[in-house]
């Protein structure tokens, strides 16, 4: 095969270069006072139930923008988490509490029914009850302890 080309290395390092610009830039955007994405994504989310159906002209341009904030976590997540657990554990910390959610959404699910019974079939209630996890999120943040000035342990 021999070495690697310079310009692949570029390449390479380019792309490595806009996908930490890309995490960063959501990371900074997350940690605004009020969590902007936690309010943006509640609001996009009861807008895009309460206000538009999908065969009005709004409902695209909604859902695009609701799918945009509702996707900012990834950008910090995955780079709060491994701060938050000491090395030893640090792995099994960050994927246990990366999937939690995962676990919350299966449970979601086997209840939708019984929320939609209890909320009089009406979809668009179901979808801004829906919406309210991310304003608990937007609460639970508080308690998140701050890793700015903490060094990494061993």
């Amino acid at each position: 095969m021999g070495p690697t080309p310079p310009r692949d290395l570029y390449r390479s390092e380019i792309r490595i270069s806009k996908s930490e610009t890309r995490n960063q830039s959501k990371t900074q955007i997350s940690k605004r006072p009020g969590n902007p994405p936690s309010l943006s994504t509640t609001g996009l989310t009861i807008a895009m139930f309460q206000l538009t159906a999908p065969l009005e002209p709004a409902f695209l341009p909604v859902v695009f923008a609701q799918g945009l904030v509702a996707t900012l976590f990834f950008g910090w997540l995955p780079l709060y988490l491994p701060e938050v657990f000491p090395t030893a554990v640090r792995a099994t910390g960050s994927g246990l509490a990366m999937n939690t959610g995962r676990f919350a959404t299966a449970v979601g699910v086997l209840v939708a029914g019984a929320i939609f019974s209890v909320l009089g079939g009406s979809y668009p209630m179901v979808g801004s009850f829906g919406a309210l996890i991310y304003a608990l999120g937007m609460i639970a943040v508080w308690w998140a302890p701050e890793t700015d000035k903490r060094t990494l342990e061993d």
